[in-house]
C-alpha cells in the first residue's frame, strides 16, 4: 500500500487524509468466537469505556494482490481474509471456525505479525509469529516463528519453516518474525527484553545507513603534561563507524603522525596512549577501510595540572 496507512481497523491516504476503508470487527465477528473471558486483566470487564472488552484484538494487517486484506485477530487465534469492499470475511484459517485443515501438531495462538511472502494461482505462503500463549492459555512449550503454505486449491496448510527460540522463550503478547534467506531454517538472531514492563511489537530487517549533519567528536585527556593520553570518541548517528583512526602531533604546527586504528566500542570509545599528545585530528572509517568523515579541527588535550595551575592564577 503506497500511498496507504493501516491504523487500527482504518485505510487512511496519507496525503489526502481521506478514510478509504474502515472496518469494525464487531460487525463481522462473532463474540462467542474469542478465547478470553470478560473480565480478565488482559481483556476488560466491559463496564466502561477504559475497560472494554478487548474480545479480538486486531494486532496485524497486510494487503494481498486482490486488493484483499490479511488480519490477524490475536484474541480469537485466527488469520483472516477480509474483502476490500464491505469488510466481510472470505476466509478464516485458525480458531474455532477454520476454513483450512492443518495437519496434526501445527496450529495458531495469539499469533502475530502475519506477512503475505508470496502468492500464487494455486495458494499463497505467509509467515507469523507464533506466541502460542496469551497468560491464560498456553499451547506450546516455547513461541516461534512460522511459514506456512495455504493451499487455495487443497484448503489444506503445511509447513515451510517452523523457528524455535534457543532459550526456549515463550512471548505472552506482541513480537514479531523477520525471515532472512540461509542454507538452512535455523535461527540466527533473537533479542528480548529483560524489564517486563516493555513493549517490543515488531522487528524488521533493513539497510539502515546514516549520514550525520555533525562531524565526529574526540575529547583528549592527560593527567599531566607530557603523561599519557586518553580520547574519548564519538559520533551521534553514525551507525557504519567500525574503526576510529588517529592521527596526533606534540605541537600544533609540527605535523602530525598516525598513531592507529581502534575499533570502535559502544557509543563513546575510550582509547590510550602511552605518548603525550598536544593536539589530535580522528577519522571515522567504515567495515571496508573507507574514510567517512574526520572531526576536521585538531583537538588540544585537556590537562589536569594546568587546569589547577589556572585556577590557582585565578584565586
Amino acid at each position: 500500500m503506497a500511498d496507504d496507512q493501516t491504523v487500527g481497523s482504518f485505510i487512511i491516504d496519507i496525503k489526502s487524509k481521506e478514510v478509504l476503508f474502515t472496518w469494525d470487527a464487531t460487525d463481522q465477528i462473532d463474540i462467542k468466537d474469542s478465547n478470553m473471558e470478560m473480565g480478565w486483566s488482559i481483556t476488560g470487564d466491559g463496564r466502561t469505556f477504559e475497560t472494554d472488552w478487548d474480545y479480538f484484538h486486531l494486532d496485524s494487517i497486510d494487503k494481498m494482490q486482490d486488493g484483499s486484506y490479511l488480519t490477524s485477530g490475536r484474541h480469537t487465534s485466527t488469520i483472516y481474509k477480509m474483502s476490500p469492499k464491505d469488510g466481510s470475511i472470505l476466509w478464516r484459517l485458525g480458531g474455532n471456525k477454520s476454513d483450512f485443515t492443518l495437519k496434526p501438531g501445527l496450529n495458531l495462538s495469539s499469533q502475530h505479525h502475519v506477512r503475505v511472502r508470496g502468492e500464487d494461482e494455486n495458494g499463497m505462503t505467509i509467515s507469523l509469529l507464533n506466541n502460542a500463549n496469551d497468560e491464560h492459555h498456553q499451547t506450546a512449550l516455547s513461541s516461534s516463528g512460522l511459514v506456512l503454505r495455504i493451499g487455495m486449491d487443497t484448503m489444506h496448510v503445511t509447513l515451510v519453516h517452523r523457528y524455535y527460540s534457543p532459550q526456549g522463550l515463550l512471548a505472552d503478547r506482541e513480537d514479531s518474525l523477520t525471515e532472512h534467506i540461509l542454507d538452512d531454517s535455523h535461527m540466527v538472531f533473537e533479542t528480548k527484553l529483560e524489564d517486563p514492563t516493555g513493549y517490543w511489537y515488531r522487528n524488521w530487517k533493513v539497510n539502515l545507513t546514516t549520514a550525520p549533519a555533525t562531524s565526529p567528536v574526540v575529547y583528549a585527556l592527560s593527567e599531566v603534561t607530557g603523561g599519557p593520553t586518553v580520547w574519548y570518541v564519538s559520533w551521534n548517528g553514525a551507525i557504519q563507524v567500525h574503526l576510529w583512526r588517529i592521527y596526533a602531533s606534540q605541537e600544533q604546527w609540527d605535523g602530525y603522525q598516525f598513531v592507529g586504528n581502534f575499533e570502535k566500542v559502544g557509543f563513546e570509545t575510550r582509547i590510550e596512549s602511552e605518548e603525550y599528545f598536544a593536539w589530535t585530528i580522528i577519522e571515522a572509517v567504515d567495515g571496508a577501510g573507507r574514510a567517512l568523515r574526520n572531526s576536521s579541527v585538531s583537538v588540544t588535550t585537556f590537562t589536569r595540572d594546568l587546569d589547577l595551575i589556572e585556577q590557582q592564577n585565578i584565586l
